[in-house]
C-alpha cells in the first residue's frame, strides 16, 4: 500500500474509534438506573460546607449537655451567628450572636416561661420580656441588675417599679404592686 492509503486508513480507524466510543458512552449513560430517593439518613452530626470547605451549618447533638441543635456560622466560620437548640430538660431557645460569639438576643422557653431577651453591646444589660405566671418587661443596667420592671402581678394588676443598684424599690405605681423579675438562663450551643 501506498503511504497516502495507509495514512487515510489510520485516520479513518481513529475517527471510527472516537465516534464509536462516544456513541457507546451515550448508550451507557442512558442505560444507567435513575437514583432512588433515600427515605432517611441517620447520623450523629451533619455539616453543610460552603465552596471554600468551611462549615456554614451544623446539625448535631452536643456530647457535653445532650442539646439537639442547629448552628449557622458566618462566612469566616469564626463564631456561630444563629443557634437553635433544645436541651434534654425541655429548655429550648433561639439565639442571635454577634461577631464575637456573644448572645445578643434570644427567644427562650425556660421552666414554663417564655422569654425574649435583648442584650446591649457591652453584654452587661438589656431588656427582657417574659411570661411566666404574668407578663413582665424588665430593664437591666450595665451591671446586670434589674433597674425597672413593668408588668402584671399574679393577681393581674398592672405594676411599674424602678429599683436602685442594690435591687431595692425606689418608686412603684401603684404602691402595693409586686412585680417579680423573670428567671435568668445562659444556654450554650451544641458543638
Amino acid at each position: 500500500m501506498k503511504y497516502e492509503s495507509k495514512a487515510l486508513l489510520a485516520v479513518t480507524a481513529l475517527l471510527s474509534g472516537v465516534v464509536g466510543g462516544a456513541i457507546s458512552n451515550v448508550r451507557l449513560s442512558a442505560a444507567q438506573p435513575i437514583p432512588t430517593k433515600i427515605p432517611y439518613i441517620q447520623t450523629g452530626r451533619l455539616e453543610l460546607l460552603d465552596s471554600s470547605a468551611k462549615v456554614r451549618i451544623r446539625l448535631a447533638i452536643s456530647p457535653e449537655n445532650g442539646a439537639a441543635g442547629v448552628v449557622l456560622y458566618d462566612s469566616t466560620h469564626s463564631n456561630p451567628r444563629v443557634v437553635v437548640q433544645t436541651l434534654p430538660d425541655g429548655t429550648s431557645n433561639i439565639q442571635l450572636q454577634d461577631e464575637n460569639g456573644q448572645r445578643r438576643a434570644s427567644f427562650d422557653y425556660l421552666a414554663g416561661a417564655v422569654r425574649l431577651a435583648l442584650v446591649n453591646p457591652s453584654l452587661s444589660g438589656g431588656t427582657v420580656l417574659s411570661t411566666n405566671t404574668s407578663p413582665l418587661l424588665t430593664f437591666t443596667d450595665q451591671n446586670g441588675k434589674v433597674r425597672a420592671a413593668f408588668g402584671l402581678n399574679p393577681t393581674d394588676n398592672p405594676g411599674l417599679q424602678t429599683l436602685d443598684q442594690t435591687g431595692s424599690v425606689i418608686w412603684s405605681a401603684p404602691t402595693t404592686s409586686n412585680v417579680t423579675p423573670p428567671p435568668q438562663a445562659t444556654p450554650t450551643h451544641p458543638n
